[in-house]
C-alpha cells in the first residue's frame, strides 16, 4: 500500500456517505450538508494525531466574546480542548487551544443563502470576526526568517515555515464544486480582503484554490507575503497514482499538517474566560479562620 492509497479510501467514503446522505434526505439540503460535515469530521478525528482533535460549535474569545457556529474547530488536545459541551453536543472552544476552523460543505454554490451572503462572503465575515473581535493575540515566532529579539524558548519554533506560533488556520471544504464558475470565482476571490478569505478552499472533485508565490509553492498566509503573490486553482490531475478527489484531500491534509506541526500553542491561562465569575470585594469576603 502506498500513501496515495490511504487518501483514495478516505476520498471514496468521504463521497459514498455524501450520496448516502443525499438519498436518505432528498431535498432537505440543510440535512444532508449536515450528515456530510459530521462525516468529514469524524474521518478528519480519526486521521489525525493523537495531539489533535476535532470539534464542532463556538470559539471563545478572552474578552468573552463568542463566535458564530463553526462546522470544524481543530484543537490541542494537550491543553483545554472545550470549556465546556452543551447538551446537544456544541462545544465552546477557548481560542489558545484552536489551531484550524473549516466550514464544510456537501456543494459549492455562487447563490445567495438565507443570510443574503454567499458561501464565500460569509466566510469572509466569520474569519474577520474569528480573527479580529474574540481577542487573539498572535504570537510571533523569534526563530523565523532569523528573528530573535526575544530569546525565550517560548516563543521559538525550530525549523517552522511560520512567522507566528497561534496563527489560525482557516479552510473551505466542499465535496462537490456544485455550480461552482471560473469567472465568478475570481470576482469573489478579487473582490475580498485575501487576508479573510479561506487559506484554502478545496473543491475534493475537482480543484484546490490556494495562493502562491512567484515561484508558485503554496502560502498558507498569503497577508504576510503581501502583493508578492497570487491566488490560484490547481486541479491537482497530474499524479496517475491516484484520483483527482484524492490528491485534493492529500493536498488539504498535508497544508494542514504543516501548519500544525509549525503550531506551538503556549498559552494555558483559563482565568480570562472565567474571571466575570470570580469577582469579588474585599469588604464581602469573611475568614472562616
Amino acid at each position: 500500500m502506498r500513501i496515495d492509497d490511504i487518501f483514495e479510501i478516505g476520498a471514496e467514503e468521504l463521497w459514498a456517505k455524501r450520496e448516502s446522505g443525499k438519498k436518505i434526505h432528498g431535498n432537505n439540503i440543510s440535512a444532508a450538508g449536515n450528515q456530510s460535515q459530521i462525516s468529514f469530521n469524524k474521518w478528519l478525528d480519526r486521521v489525525t494525531p493523537n495531539n489533535v482533535r476535532v470539534l464542532s460549535g463556538h470559539i471563545v474569545g478572552k474578552n468573552k466574546e463568542i463566535s458564530p457556529q463553526i462546522d470544524t474547530i481543530i484543537t490541542d488536545s494537550q491543553n483545554i480542548s472545550s470549556l465546556f459541551t452543551s447538551e446537544d453536543g456544541t462545544n465552546y472552544v477557548p481560542i489558545s487551544s484552536v489551531y484550524a476552523v473549516g466550514e464544510i460543505k456537501s456543494t459549492f454554490t455562487h447563490a445567495k443563502q438565507e443570510s443574503g451572503k454567499s458561501y464565500i462572503d460569509k466566510f469572509v465575515e466569520n474569519k474577520e470576526i474569528i480573527d479580529e473581535k474574540l481577542g487573539h493575540v498572535l504570537e510571533v515566532n523569534t526563530m523565523f526568517d532569523g528573528q530573535t529579539k526575544n530569546p525565550l524558548l517560548e516563543h521559538m519554533v525550530f525549523n517552522s515555515t511560520s512567522p507566528w506560533m497561534n496563527k489560525i488556520f482557516h479552510f473551505l471544504f466542499c465535496f462537490s464544486k456544485g455550480t461552482a464558475k471560473l469567472e465568478n470565482l475570481k470576482k469573489e476571490f478579487q473582490k475580498n480582503d485575501k487576508k479573510y478569505l479561506p487559506n484554502l478552499t478545496v473543491m475534493m472533485d475537482s480543484y484546490s484554490i490556494f495562493y502562491c508565490n512567484k515561484e508558485y509553492k503554496a502560502e498558507k498566509y498569503p497577508e504576510y507575503i503581501g502583493q508578492a503573490g497570487s491566488w490560484v486553482l490547481n486541479p491537482f490531475d497530474e499524479n496517475p497514482n491516484c484520483s483527482q478527489m484524492a490528491n485534493n484531500l492529500g493536498f488539504f491534509y498535508y497544508l494542514l499538517m504543516q501548519h500544525i506541526n509549525n503550531s506551538l500553542l503556549n498559552d494555558r491561562d483559563i482565568l480570562p474566560y472565567f474571571e466575570s465569575f470570580i469577582l469579588s470585594k474585599k469588604s464581602t469576603i469573611i475568614s472562616l479562620s
